[in-house]
């Protein structure tokens, strides 16, 4: 007597690892970068769309600050800081892969399956958040949220592949957003293209730390490289860290078109602040409670997965289904800025 898909392959480990750990997802995603500095929560319980209420944290900055006073002095009394509202709402990515039930031979065949239908729900989800942090007013009416700068016109640098000056523009940038969202930027966002050019820029390669002659260190260190050399990602993102204080997320595993190198708005970056957070319930409200960053990842459910048999009468066809339900909310517009017309 024949069996069924379920029989035979009963809750196998592809569901309960494969896709849930991410499997499917290209090395250099944007949403996995941004799930391991916390910036994700998942949480059944959250409607499909509100509000977050958020505590601003600039507001911070415009209470006290005058020094002591003389004893006996009545103390200030100051109001509650307001709280401000994020809009989310929520949607649904999802993809399913369906084979033959004569395919499945193995249970490599089954990993791969899966691999399919979770390539497809990471690549519908990495498109929106490289969206959200990459594509600006000038190629995209729907884009806005951040504040803006244009790297040539407003902050006066040149365009990235023909600069000199990158390090100088991109600290230029750090003072202005520093003072415009009331907080130091941690974070540095560059689509696959504009990292391929830091590479090779020729600040990024002079600002290499080289040892000193004290006792016990060597005096080699390569103070600077000449003519068109390049160095790796890792040097980069070290130069930033070093200089600027900035962690790179490099968003270079989405195409825009499988048959091109196009990555998602490749003449821009974002500048900000980014980490952990957490969202409690207070007073019938949702609010943001030791917030890390400005935005926050809201999800119903993230990487969720099953695989069998099509629900049909007689089942011919084995489904893997990979889904995710949420969206990235802007928490404080002011504390990012999306810089546009980086490179040519």
């Amino acid at each position: 007597m024949p069996i069924t898909y379920a029989q035979g392959a009963p809750k196998s480990a592809i569901e309960t690892a494969v896709i849930e750990n991410g499997m499917g997802a290209a090395e250099g995603f944007l949403v996995a970068q941004l799930a391991q500095i916390g910036s994700f929560l998942v949480d059944p319980s959250l409607p499909a769309s509100g509000s977050l209420f958020v505590r601003d944290r600039k507001a911070l900055l415009k209470r006290g600050g005058a020094g002591g006073k003389s004893l006996p002095t009545a103390r200030v009394i100051e109001d509650r800081t307001p709280l401000l509202s994020a809009p989310f709402a929520l949607k649904q990515y999802d993809n399913v892969a369906q084979w033959p039930l004569s395919f499945l031979a193995s249970n490599n065949d089954e990993t791969y399956m899966a691999i399919e239908a979770a390539a497809g729900m990471w690549r519908n989800l990495e498109f929106d958040v490289c969206k959200l942090f990459l594509s600006h007013a000038d190629n995209d009416p729907a884009a806005g949220g951040w504040l803006e700068s244009d790297w040539v016109a407003e902050l006066g640098g040149a365009l990235i592949g023909s600069s000199d000056s990158t390090m100088d523009t991109l600290h230029a940038a750090y003072k202005l957003q520093k003072v415009a969202g009331g907080v130091n930027p941690n974070t540095l966002i560059v689509g696959g293209g504009v990292a391929e050019a830091l590479r090779s820029d020729p600040q990024v390669l002079q600002r290499i730390v080289t040892k000193s002659a004290a006792v016990g260190q060597d005096a080699n260190g390569i103070a600077m490289i000449g003519g068109n050399a390049v160095m790796s990602i890792d040097h980069v993102k070290a130069v930033m860290s070093e200089h600027l204080g900035l962690n790179v997320l490099v968003a270079d595993g989405m195409r825009q078109d499988a048959g091109t190198n196009a990555y998602i708005a490749d003449d821009a970056m974002w500048l900000g602040y980014a980490g952990a957070a957490t969202v409690l319930g207070s007073g019938g409200q949702r609010v943001v409670g030791a917030r890390g960053g400005a935005f926050v990842g809201l999800f119903q459910e993230l990487g969720a997965s099953v695989i069998g048999e099509d629900p049909s009468v007689k089942p011919q066809y084995v489904q893997a289904v990979s889904e995710s339900i949420g969206s990235v909310a802007i928490l404080a517009p002011a504390e990012g800025r999306l810089i546009k017309n980086v490179m040519a």
